[in-house]
């Protein structure tokens, strides 16, 4: 369970100051620049340590891409473009409509049994959403998409169903015998390839789209690090003993922690809509995580 703390406070972490990244670097070559480094340094260190775990089966690659696509490259890219508009905090917390997305994906792949109280957690969990999303964001765009949420939240919640349907393909690729850290090299990689297309076609090169530099290559260098290297691993480390729907679930720290960082360096305070958000998706965490440990998970 310690391991499972650590990852979610360098997760809440890699929110507040990928928020701070945004404001001197363009999202989209942001991730490009922290997927290209990340995966090199994946792929060089496995390089050494054992490349026979490198190679790939043909067949295999089809769900490779699509692990980069959508979990790596779709997420990833409007997940960054969101925090030019939502605060850190408030990303992080909708990152935790996952586990609904995830505990269907997880039900039709895996066949992992959803009992009366697991959907009781996960009802919980959900209503317990309503309060974030109707209350205004801190910075948001001025024409709303559908009712109370902006085009950002929306296009967050797509990123959210995407990164969902990335853990599965990530877990199916697991299944086949590869090492998380091949995975996620790899995927890293075809992800740094779909963002330097994209940047090349919807961001301003004059010569490259960053206003500062010192400070945008230190939050590459942490984001890189903790985010990519770090998060990615144990999370695929921590799948071989929880399950997968567990895990989204446990996100539900990851704002914790986002917004005592945020409060902590940028002085933004939580609001009563975000503090209910989280009371009653702890709730259903708990709901949950009991119904988890009495199937033996």
């Amino acid at each position: 369970m310690f391991l499972v703390l650590v990852l979610f406070a360098l997760f809440g972490s890699t929110f507040v100051f990928g928020e701070a990244a945004v404001l001197y670097v363009k999202p989209v070559f942001f991730v490009m620049i922290r997927m290209f480094l990340a995966g090199f340094l994946i792929l060089g260190y496995q390089w050494f340590k054992d490349r026979a775990l490198l190679r790939v089966k043909p067949k295999d690659w089809w769900v490779i891409v699509q692990t980069s696509f959508f979990l790596l490259f779709f997420a990833y890219v409007i997940e960054f473009w969101v925090l030019q508009y939502i605060t850190g905090a408030k990303v992080s917390l909708l990152w935790n409509l996952s586990p609904f997305v995830t505990a269907v994906f997880a039900y039709l792949w895996f066949n992992e049994r959803m009992t009366a109280k697991k959907l009781l957690g996960l009802a919980f969990g959900f209503f317990g959403f309503i309060p974030i999303l109707l209350a205004p964001a801190a910075q948001e765009m001025p024409v709303n998409a559908f009712l109370s949420l902006s085009w950002p939240e929306l296009l967050l919640i797509v990123a959210v169903i995407a990164a969902a349907y990335g853990w599965i393909m990530f877990r199916r690729v697991m299944d086949r015998g590869y090492q998380p850290l091949v995975i996620n090299g790899y995927a890293m990689i075809i992800s740094g390839v779909f963002s330097l297309i994209t940047s090349l076609a919807w961001e301003p090169w004059n010569p490259l789209p960053v206003s500062n530099w010192p400070l945008a290559l230190w939050y590459i260098f942490y984001l890189t690090l903790v985010g990519n290297i770090i998060c990615f691993n144990l999370y695929g480390y921590l799948l071989k003993k929880y399950s997968t729907t567990y895990l989204s679930f446990c996100g539900f720290m990851t704002p914790i922690f986002a917004a005592i960082l945020q409060y902590f360096f940028f002085g933004n305070p939580v609001g009563i809509p975000f503090i209910i958000t989280l009371v009653l998706v702890s709730i259903g965490l708990y709901i949950f995580y009991q119904e988890e440990l009495r199937q033996g998970y």
